[in-house]
């Protein structure tokens, strides 16, 4: 794609270079322009017909960049925003991901280390049953 856009630039230099040449007379005539402000008249100094096509052409230059500035204001403003904002979501996700963190690790001290494929919630505590069996036996053994 680049080389096919230099391609398009060169041809298109190339019709201007051979419209200027073969049009040379026109373009290195001097001519004067004028003008009268009706209070006062002023006329340039003689300058060949290419020069003021020059001029004219980077007028247009100045004119077309100097009426593109404020987009370009408005568009670099908008880009400096959204910066800060991503800026901003991306330290609050860091603050998300270290309180989750923490959370995550106070919730696994409490539960204490699982076995493999073990449900904490349906596990029976075990001290329980221990506590209850020597209890009715010794029980049983006083009565006895």
């Amino acid at each position: 794609m680049k080389k096919l856009k230099y391609a398009l630039w060169l041809v298109v230099i190339g019709l201007v270079a051979l419209a200027v040449y073969q049009n040379r007379d026109f373009f290195f005539e001097s001519k004067s322009l004028g003008i009268n402000l009706g209070f006062d008249e002023y006329n340039t100094p003689e300058l060949p017909a290419g020069v003021y096509y020059l001029a004219v052409f980077l007028l247009g230059l100045l004119t077309s960049y100097i009426s593109a500035l404020p987009g370009k204001f408005r568009a670099r403003k908008t880009i400096r925003q959204l910066n800060e904002k991503i800026a901003d979501s991306e330290k609050k996700i860091s603050r998300l991901e270290t309180e989750s963190a923490v959370v995550a690790g106070t919730n696994q001290d409490r539960a204490g280390p699982k076995e493999p494929g073990e449900r904490q919630d349906l596990q029976e505590p075990q001290d329980a049953e221990a506590s209850k069996e020597p209890a009715a036996s010794g029980h049983e053994k006083s009565g006895e």
